[in-house]
C-alpha cells in the first residue's frame, strides 16, 4: 500500500498572504487550475480512497482534481 499526501490547492486567502485557519474560503482561479494539474498527475496511479477535510477549500480541490471517480471520505 502507498499513502499520498497532498495540501489543498492555493486558496483566495493564500493568494493574499492571510492564513484561513478554519475559515471556509474557496480556491483561487490559481487553485482551480493547481488542482487540475493534480488530477493530470494522479491519471495513472491506482487510488483506492481519498481523504480530506470539510473544509471547502480541501473538497474542492478533491473535486476538481478526481471528480467522482474515487470515493472519498470527507472528515467532518
Amino acid at each position: 500500500m502507498k499513502v499520498y499526501f497532498v495540501t489543498h490547492s492555493t486558496s483566495k486567502d493564500n493568494e493574499v498572504g492571510l492564513a484561513s485557519g478554519w475559515k471556509d474560503i474557496q480556491l483561487s482561479q490559481l487553485g482551480i487550475q493547481q488542482a487540475r494539474e493534480l488530477g493530470d498527475r494522479f491519471e495513472n496511479i491506482d487510488v483506492d480512497l481519498i481523504c480530506c477535510s470539510d473544509l471547502v477549500r480541501a473538497v474542492e480541490t478533491v473535486r476538481i482534481a478526481f471528480g467522482k471517480r474515487i470515493r472519498v471520505s470527507i472528515d467532518k
